[in-house]
């Protein structure tokens, strides 16, 4: 038994040994495939790796689509997984491993009967980031080269007009070949929308070129005639009359300036309408449309706050030399009021502030602020009982001094205290009647005015009652003794 046991063991080894030595020489060709395989693929995806960063094409051709993607190592990567998969197949063959070889070699087939494809896109994709780049460099050169940044932004624009432009136009290139990306790699169902799309907005471009076209123009014009009409303006000299007339506005560019919208708002409407896009043209022309209506109001209301300044400071100016040559700036100290500014320079204030709220008046109506107009009405109205009141305050305070100069002048220095009661009483009624001139209720200021003098009679009667019986008590025996009652 034991016999037979060590038999069947030594022909079991034997059996082993047998296929081992026939399978050997096919595992070590395996390995040696898989190895020498590997190390080629290694080699070749570091060549190509290095070869392609040398070539920097992040730099020159993906910067704007991936500029943190290793573009370089994902292509070394992907060639480098196709070799191993070659040799993948190649192993497993060797090692006579149908069940792994066949999915692998289908694999294979399909990548190797996909992969022109895959090159053709590929090479119409750096062909259309070739184009595109180099479309984006002559932009960017022939901004540079005629200084449209400058020209249109006149050195205040963050932002860089030609760089837009550049970048705008990059990815419309970019755009135009993606149509035939996606028809060099089979993807039938995103051809049809991208064609159609692009398509589109090919069919609309001719729009958008003329309306391009129609602003840049009349932009140029504009700017043309605004400086045009600028320096003429200058050259009359009609910055002088502002300079005498103490504003610090330069007439001639402000003229400029509404020219210039004047003329740019047409070539807006005609830009705008030109790209037959109803959504945003015709609310866009509408209220333009609408600003063009509006502008010769609002410079009828400029025109006549402009005359009306003019002629206030004209009439306020001949006012004030008028009213100085008459001396009334001399008079606030003959009743007694210290002002640190003269009474001319106030009233020619006033002349001015009524002309300029007038044309104030004038102007909101012309503009049809209806509103505002009624209610610069209404602050006339009141500012004109103000200055009637403080005239009357101003009059009550002379005839208040001029009555108490001539009580002392009459009756003596010793009825100091009756002059001083008249002046007070005078200012009294004088308050009053201003206050009842400015809209303060007419029962409260009779009242307190009633209240106010029967209080100082009554103390006064008193006061003469009480304290003078005896001096009374004397006039009184005086004028009976006299036989004067």
């Amino acid at each position: 038994m034991e016999n037979l046991s060590l038999e069947a063991f030594r022909n079991f080894f034997v059996s082993l040994a047998n296929q081992l030595g026939q399978a050997l020489p096919g595992i070590i060709a395996a390995i040696f495939i898989l190895v020498v395989g590997w190390i080629i693929a290694k080699v070749v995806s570091v060549i190509i790796d290095k070869a392609l960063r040398r070539l920097q094409l992040r730099r020159f051709l993906f910067k704007d689509l991936a500029k943190d993607v290793d573009i370089e190592g994902l292509l070394a990567r992907g060639i480098y997984y196709l070799i191993m998969l070659f040799v993948l197949v190649a192993f497993f063959h060797k090692l006579d491993l149908p069940v792994v070889t066949e999915p692998l070699t289908a694999v294979l087939d399909e990548i190797m009967a996909y992969l022109p494809n895959l090159i053709s896109a590929f090479l119409l994709f750096v062909v259309a980031l070739v184009v595109a780049s180099l479309v984006r460099f002559f932009i960017i050169k022939l901004g540079n080269m005629f200084k449209l940044d400058e020209k249109i932004s006149q050195g205040k624009a963050e932002v860089s007009v030609t760089q837009s432009l550049a970048v705008a136009l990059y990815w419309f290139v970019i755009l135009l070949f993606i149509p035939g990306i996606l028809s060099a790699l089979k993807i039938e169902g995103l051809v049809a929308p991208v064609q159609t799309l692009v398509g589109e907005i090919l069919s609309f471009l001719p729009n958008i070129f003329a309306s391009i076209l129609i602003f840049v123009i009349g932009w140029f014009v504009s700017r043309i005639i605004r400086q045009v009409i600028t320096s003429l303006l200058v050259a009359i000299g009609i910055d002088k009359l502002t300079d005498k007339l103490g504003i610090k506005i330069s007439l001639s560019s402000l003229i400029g300036t509404v020219v210039y919208v004047l003329v740019l708002i047409p070539v807006l409407i005609s830009s705008l309408d030109t790209l037959q896009i109803e959504a945003i043209s015709a609310p866009a022309i509408k209220m333009l449309n609408l600003v063009l209506n509006a502008i010769p109001v609002i410079m009828g209301a400029i025109i006549i706050l402009a005359i009306s300044y003019i002629i206030g400071k004209l009439i306020s100016g001949l006012v004030k030399e008028i009213l100085q040559g008459l001396g009334i700036d001399s008079w606030p100290e003959k009743i007694g009021v210290k002002l640190n500014i003269s009474l001319s320079d106030i009233v020619s204030y006033i002349v001015m502030g009524g002309i300029m709220l007038f044309a104030s008046m004038e102007a909101a109506d012309i503009l049809q602020f209806e509103y505002l107009t009624l209610l610069i009405s209404k602050f006339i109205i009141f500012a004109s009982h103000v200055l009637l009141a403080l005239i009357l305050l101003a009059l009550g305070l002379f005839f208040a001094n001029l009555t108490y100069r001539f009580v002392l002048t009459t009756m003596g220095e010793n009825q100091r205290t009756l002059a001083n009661l008249i002046r007070i009483a005078i200012i009294i009624l004088v308050v009053s009647m201003a206050l009842t001139q400015i809209g303060v209720g007419k029962e409260i200021v009779i009242t307190a005015f009633t209240i106010i003098m029967a209080a100082i009679g009554v103390a006064v009667a008193i006061a003469f009652g009480i304290g003078g019986k005896d001096a009374a008590a004397k006039l009184i025996n005086k004028w009976l003794s006299e036989g004067k009652y």
